[in-house]
């Protein structure tokens, strides 16, 4: 079983031609970056919940990036991984 089909993906990019990622940064981590930089971030929904940040990467800071990222792969790393890396 590979780690999208147990629920762990953190991270999707749905049209190879897009400029932007959706980030699963839980609901109060989307929240805070869509109010936060809403420049570059705004709230992705999927069948009735809020899902994900959609951030358009070819626009925002790479170090800014960088940061969203990683708290999108911590928010659904498992516990015992985090730790190893804190």
């Amino acid at each position: 079983m590979d780690a999208a089909a147990r629920g762990t993906r953190f991270a999707t990019m749905l049209d190879a031609d897009s400029s932007t990622i959706n980030l699963m940064l839980g609901e109060a981590g989307i929240r805070e970056a869509a109010a936060a930089w809403p420049e570059h971030c705004s709230e992705r929904w999927f069948a009735g919940r809020l899902s994900a940040a959609q951030v358009a990467f070819a626009t925002i800071e790479p170090a800014l990036l960088r940061e969203l990222v990683t708290d999108a792969w911590r928010n659904r790393a498992p516990a015992a991984l985090r730790r190893t890396l804190d």
